[in-house]
């Protein structure tokens, strides 16, 4: 079975569009993509550490933040073997596609997923379910479910890795070309194999997909519900809540959607045609895996936005970022302007006192009045007092 597949890899000759439509997939376009995501999470991850941002209710959002930066990572080795597709540069190169190279980016792009799975259902026990919240917040709890949870992607994958093989060519040499876990998914492999990746897309595309679909929904359903409340009782609520109710419904409504739109593509490809490929026109269906990458790709690149046009808080955080850095570029700190003085200036009138420079001024105060009084009690007038004859 192995001989067959090498056989038929090194030997499959591609149609011309489908190589132009590879190269610019994955040497053009997923290279513009991994710089921009790459900046964008690490501009996601700067704003989400600062002091205005580092409460626990973004702890999973900075965790998705360094898992896409990882993804972004990844990424390079598969673009570098144009996803496989032709023989690779050298056998080392052709060795880790084939065993981590799709393995290792798709496992982070799904753990990404479970993170924001994880976000959601904190929200959701948040809104729903107040009783469990409080011990969801504990750092245990925490960090329990984010170990679990790489443990589990991480286990998921290991048979995709390590079906892996590398093609050498008899008649060519210095030709290796890689078939990976999904390449070698096909009737011709053994059927316990088959029925593993089944399982595999199961847990990677359906579980996190249900799990954020439920629990946005249930948020959504239940701030509705207390909503008919409220306006039935006549009580009020504040403009400030009814805003942030708002703009987590929107948060809510868009990660979904977004998600879906961008997943879908390639849902339809590892659940409908992979285990089927032989059935299907080749081109058509390679063509239609490199599109549905990309679409998942630019969906792990889009959460920035996603958190720069809903989020406020996001947005003030950043342009205070923002203004620090413009400030430590331009401005020479060995010669202050008249800007950075009267600043100083200020800061320094309005900040709070040290609990040691409160004592020493109070005890400087209390020796001064001490001082005063005893100087006056002891010190007796130069010239008597006047008395007025004409009262005589």
């Amino acid at each position: 079975m192995f001989n067959s597949e090498c056989t038929v890899a090194l030997h499959t000759v591609h149609e011309a569009w489908v190589e132009r439509l590879y190269a610019g997939v994955f040497h053009v376009a997923f290279p513009i993509l991994i710089v921009l995501g790459t900046i964008a999470n690490l501009t996601n991850l700067v704003v989400l550490t600062r002091p205005a941002m580092r409460s626990r209710t973004y702890r999973w959002l900075r965790v998705l933040a360094v898992v896409d930066l990882a993804l972004c990572l990844l990424m390079v080795p598969v673009c570098v073997a144009t996803s496989g597709h032709g023989p690779s540069p050298s056998y080392f190169a052709a060795r880790y596609y084939a065993h981590f190279g799709w393995s290792l980016s798709i496992g982070a792009q799904i753990l990404s997923f479970y993170l924001m799975g994880w976000f959601a259902f904190e929200r959701y026990l948040a809104v729903c379910r107040h009783q469990q919240y409080a011990a969801s917040q504990t750092n245990r709890f925490f960090r329990r479910c984010l170990a679990g949870t790489v443990i589990f992607v991480l286990v998921l994958y290991i048979p995709t890795m390590a079906v892996g093989v590398v093609c050498d060519s008899k008649d060519k040499e210095g030709v290796w070309v890689p078939l990976d876990g999904y390449s070698r998914s096909s009737t011709e492999t053994a059927s316990s194999y088959v029925g593993y990746t089944w399982v595999r897309e199961l847990f990677s595309r359906v579980v996190p997909a249900v799990t954020l679909t439920v629990c946005n929904v249930s948020i959504a359903l239940h701030l509705r519900h207390l909503r008919n409340i409220r306006d039935g009782f006549g009580s009020g609520v504040s403009p400030a809540r009814k805003e942030r109710e708002r703009r987590l419904v929107l948060l809510l409504f868009w990660v979904t959607a977004l998600f879906y739109i961008f997943n879908a593509p390639v849902m339809v490809y590892y659940l409908g045609f992979l285990n089927h490929s032989h059935l299907y026109d080749q081109s058509s269906l390679l063509a239609f895996a490199a599109l549905s990458n990309f679409f998942q790709m630019a969906g792990n690149s889009s959460n920035f936005l996603l958190y720069f046009l809903i989020n406020p808080e996001f947005r003030r955080t950043l342009r205070g970022v923002m203004r620090s850095l413009v400030r430590s570029t331009f401005e020479d700190p060995q010669v202050p302007n008249a800007e950075t003085l009267t600043s100083s200036s200020t800061s320094t009138a309005l900040n709070t006192p040290t609990t040691d420079t409160i004592t020493t001024t109070a005890n400087t105060l209390t020796a001064t009045v001490t001082t005063s009084t005893t100087a006056a009690k002891n010190t007796t007038p130069s010239t008597p007092p006047t008395t007025n004859n004409n009262n005589h």
